[in-house]
This record gives C-alpha cells, sequence and structure tokens, in this order.
C-alpha cells in the first residue's frame, strides 16, 4: 500500500506488516531506487560507477514497532564478490557526495559505534547482490527530516572511505 510522505513521495508499505499490532506501534517504509549519474536529478545517485554502475539498484527496508528499530538494505547490480560499507546519513543526497552529512547517530554526542549508528555492510555474491541488516533499541525521531543511506568503499583513501553511492530515504517513527 503507497503512502505519500511529504518532500519525497510514494513510498511502498506492503499490506501484511501495515496491519498495526494490538500491543506496539509500527512503522514501516520500503523504498527501491535505481542508481543514476550525478548529471540526473534523482534520489539515488552513483559517485562511482565502476564500483554502482547506473542501473544497479538497491531497496530500503525501515521497521519499528514500539521502541525498536530495523534497517535493512538489499542491493543489486554492483561489482561481484566485493566488499562495501553502508550507513544512513544526517541529511538527503545530491550530486555532491558530501551533501550527505555525516553518520546518523541516535545519540548525537554519544559514539561512532554500531550501537549508535546503523552500520550496513556487506560483501556482494557472484551475480552482485547482497544484503545487511542492523536491529536497535531506539527509533529514528519523527522530525521528518529525509536522511540517506550511503553506500562506501570499505578501502580508505586518505583515512576516509569513499562515498560510493547515495540513497535519499523518508526515515520516521
Amino acid at each position: 500500500m503507497p503512502i505519500f510522505v511529504p518532500g519525497y513521495g510514494f513510498v511502498f508499505v506492503p499490506r501484511a506488516e501495515a496491519d498495526s499490532t494490538p500491543t506496539a506501534s509500527r512503522d514501516i517504509m520500503v523504498v527501491h531506487e535505481t542508481f543514476g549519474p550525478v548529471t540526473r536529478a534523482s534520489r539515488a545517485y552513483t559517485y562511482a560507477p565502476k564500483l554502482v554502475p547506473v542501473g544497479s539498484s538497491a531497496t530500503v527496508r525501515s521497521a519499528t514497532v514500539g521502541d525498536r528499530s530495523r534497517v535493512t538494505l538489499r542491493v543489486n547490480g554492483l561489482v561481484p564478490l566485493r566488499a562495501y560499507d553502508a550507513h544512513v546519513h544526517n541529511k538527503r543526497c545530491s550530486a555532491d557526495p558530501a551533501a550527505s552529512g555525516g553518520h546518523f547517530k541516535h545519540d548525537p554526542k554519544g559514539p561512532a559505534n554500531a550501537e549508535n549508528e546503523v552500520w550496513l555492510g556487506f560483501r556482494t555474491d557472484a551475480f552482485g547482490r547482497a544484503s545487511s541488516s542492523s536491529a536497535h533499541a531506539w527509533t529514528f525521531p519523527a522530525d521528518g527530516a529525509l536522511r540517506s543511506v550511503v553506500i562506501h568503499d570499505v578501502r580508505k583513501v586518505n583515512g576516509v572511505q569513499p562515498r560510493l553511492a547515495c540513497i535519499t530515504l523518508p526515515f520516521t517513527s
């Protein structure tokens, strides 16, 4: 069942999962995007087409039940048998890789670790497919801000993991 998210558009919410349970509030978001070049306005950009090819795709599912959340990333069409990192970032994507800001932290003053951030590292199979999930005992703020999932190279350049691709998402609780 699609729902409209202001500033983003329609987002698919699976009907079976959209039904509320009597004991906990539930919020589910599923977004599928195809990566395009930075020369085209998009919600999914590739900054490194040799590693995240134009036309490859990603599906992000965020589920919140009560005070717990899980984010799942599935990718298709990336370089086979290769490791990547991915994290939720604070801002939406643009043609500028740095525009998505830093990693989202549940506690902004807290540590940069898997408990306080959403870490979604993965390794693709022989067909360039992979999935990764991160579960937390916290939820995203209900501030309506658009955030993103950024796919990084695991190989650091000058001490930093380069941003390879970005998907804008309406994370909410």
